[in-house]
């Protein structure tokens, strides 16, 4: 727990008006976990299971009090999970604000012993985006294969990311910890995080004779669909981030 206090003078008024903060806050991660596993699932007109290294895993959660006693600032109040890997294109960001529908955010000390728990829901602008930007660039095409026989990267229109923004599709986790509130610098944590939609990929047109001629035919459908799937999870002994 750490408190802040500050004092401000007020210049003509002769006063001095003094409030205090107090914050409580959790920062934990875990370099190359041991007990952790990513996957990323294609299927559709491509498909594939790509096993990513996970690297690192940071979580953590901030609250402050407002100046008035028994009271959270909301808006300044979070909690995360990021999740990076061997491949810097292909990560995992992901937050709870606890201000979207289904968000639920607990932190407790009791008996020497500190809880943290959350989940994690697809919606609100940016709380959870996960990222495949290097499936695009042909990284991964010796393991996908697609029905037409075409790589994954020549179904993309060229100059595109392979970006999938878990926002609007399906995606969920959760996150736990604890800590000895006297020993801080270890704790243990459980996390899991899942996300599933499609790529987004070109239309395709059919044009027959010319364009906007007396006789001509344009037929515009749906790109193939790709769908893409992510599957997170980890758990083991963390350090504290000062």
């Amino acid at each position: 727990m750490k408190k802040l206090a500050f004092a401000t003078a007020l210049l003509g008024a002769g006063l001095v008006a003094q409030s205090a903060q107090a914050s409580a806050y959790v920062d934990y991660y875990e370099t190359n976990p041991a007990k952790s596993s990513l996957t990323i699932t294609l299927s559709g007109a491509c498909s594939a299971k790509i096993t990513i290294p996970v690297t690192q895993v940071s979580y953590g959660s901030r609250y402050y009090d407002n100046v008035v006693p028994g009271t959270v600032d909301t808006n300044s109040s979070y909690s995360y999970l990021e999740v990076e890997t061997g491949d810097s294109d292909i990560s995992v960001d992901a937050y709870n604000y606890a201000q979207s529908s289904g968000e639920k955010i607990s932190h407790s000390v009791k008996k020497g012993k500190r809880s943290l728990a959350f989940n994690i829901v697809g919606s609100g602008y940016w709380d959870v985006q996960a990222e495949f930007e290097s499936l695009a660039n042909g990284t991964y095409d010796s393991q996908i294969k697609c029905k037409d026989g075409l790589s994954l990267q020549d179904q993309m229109v060229p100059g595109w990311e392979t970006y999938y923004d878990a926002r609007g599709e399906k995606a969920g986790g959760s996150l736990s910890h604890t800590n000895i509130v006297s020993e801080p610098v270890a704790g243990t944590y459980k996390a899991k995080f899942s996300s599933s939609g499609t790529i987004q990929m070109p239309s395709q047109c059919a044009l027959k004779g010319v364009l906007d001629s007396t006789d001509f035919s344009l037929v515009c459908t749906p790109a193939k669909t790709i769908k893409i799937k992510m599957a997170f999870s980890a758990s083991g002994t963390s350090s504290v981030n000062w």
